[in-house]
C-alpha cells in the first residue's frame, strides 16, 4: 500500500484477488470528515464476481475478521456462495481515500475526479464511489438546492450527460461504476440545537429523493418519468433506497439509542448514542465506524446483485 498524502491511501491493483475467483470491489471514499478519519482496519470489503464465474460476494465476518475488522450487525454471513477467501494473508481492501477534514459538497467532485485520473479506470473495473458529504454545508449555511446541484455534478462527472443533458446511461454498459451516498447522521451536539436536527431530517429527505430521481433517469434511458410515490417513505422511519447503480443509505438515527421515525427525529425522538462517538460528540468511533462498514457492505453486496445479473 503507498500513500499519496495525508487523507489517501491507494491500493495500486483495482482488483486485488482474495481466492481464486473473487477479486476486490474498489472503493473510493470521497466527502469529509467522516470518509478521512476512516480507519484503514475498518474499510469496507467486498467481493465481485469475476467474469463467466459463478456468482460468489466474500463480505460478512470471515473475510473481516482476516483483517483484524470490526463488523457491524447489519453485515451478514459470507454471502453469495457462502465462500471464505482461500488464502489466509489476503492482501488489504483496494480503497483510495480522496476525502478531506471539513470539505462541501461542492468538493467532491474535484475529488471524483482526482480518483478518476489516479485510478485509471478501466471498463472492467468495478468501482465504488461512496460519498459522505453535506453535513457540514448545513453548519455553513449552504442552501438545500445548492447540496442537491453539488450531488448531481458528481454523479455527472461519475457518468457524464448526452447531448439532451440527461445523465449518459448508456455508459452503465460499459463502465461497472456504482454510487453510495452516505446520509446525514444525528450527532451528539445536536441535542440542544431543534433548528439543526431539522436541517438534518431535511437534508436526508432531500437528498435521498434525488438518489431516487436520478436512479430513475439512468433507468429510463436518460429520461425522467412521473416522480408519482418518489416520497412515499419521507414520513417513515430508515429508509434506505437501493438502485442498481444508485443508492442512499439513510443514516440519520443509525446512531442513536432509540431510534424514532423520522418526524419525531428532529423533535424528541433519536438520542444519539455516546458509543458510536468520540468525545467530541461529531466524530464516529471505532465502534460506529465498525456499524458503518457493515452497513456499507450490506448495501453494495445487493447493489452488485442486481447489476451482475443485468450485465
Amino acid at each position: 500500500m503507498t500513500t499519496s498524502s495525508t487523507n489517501t491511501a491507494v491500493v495500486p491493483n483495482n482488483n486485488v484477488i482474495i481466492s481464486d475467483n473473487t477479486p476486490y470491489v474498489q472503493f473510493v471514499l470521497a466527502g469529509d470528515s467522516d470518509s478521512s478519519r476512516w480507519p484503514s482496519h475498518l474499510w469496507p470489503i467486498v467481493g465481485t464476481p469475476v467474469p463467466s464465474s459463478p456468482p460468489v460476494l466474500v463480505v460478512g465476518t470471515t473475510t473481516a475478521a482476516q483483517h483484524g475488522c470490526v463488523v457491524g450487525a447489519a453485515t451478514g454471513a459470507a454471502g453469495i456462495g457462502g465462500g471464505a477467501p482461500k488464502r489466509r494473508n489476503a492482501p488489504p481492501p483496494a480503497v483510495l481515500n480522496v476525502s478531506r477534514y471539513g470539505a462541501l459538497f461542492g468538493d467532491v467532485r474535484a475529488q471524483i475526479q482526482n480518483a478518476q485520473d489516479q485510478l485509471q479506470l478501466r471498463r472492467s473495473s468495478t468501482v465504488v464511489f461512496l460519498v459522505c458529504a453535506g453535513e457540514n454545508d448545513v453548519s455553513s449555511g449552504v442552501s438545500m438546492e445548492q447540496v442537491v446541484s453539488s450531488f448531481e455534478q458528481t454523479v455527472t462527472q461519475i457518468y457524464g450527460r448526452t447531448k439532451q443533458n440527461t445523465l449518459d446511461a448508456a455508459a452503465t454498459a460499459t463502465y461497472h461504476h456504482l454510487v453510495l451516498l452516505i446520509g446525514p447522521k444525528l450527532e451528539q451536539w445536536l441535542s440542544g440545537d431543534r433548528a439543526s436536527r431539522k436541517r438534518y431530517v431535511t437534508l436526508n429527505r432531500t437528498l435521498r429523493r434525488s438518489c431516487r430521481r436520478l436512479q430513475q433517469e439512468l433507468d429510463n434511458g436518460g429520461t425522467t418519468t412521473s416522480t408519482n410515490g418518489e416520497n412515499r417513505n419521507d414520513n417513515s422511519g430508515s429508509s434506505t433506497t437501493i438502485g442498481r447503480h444508485i443508492a442512499y443509505l439513510d443514516c440519520l438515527t443509525t446512531f442513536c439509542c432509540d431510534p424514532q421515525p423520522q418526524p419525531m427525529a428532529a423533535n424528541r425522538g433519536g438520542i444519539p448514542d455516546k458509543r458510536y462517538f468520540e468525545e467530541d460528540g461529531l466524530h464516529l468511533s471505532l465502534r460506529g465506524y465498525g456499524i458503518l462498514k457493515g452497513l456499507v457492505e450490506s448495501t453494495v453486496e445487493t447493489m452488485l446483485r442486481s447489476t451482475t445479473i443485468d450485465r
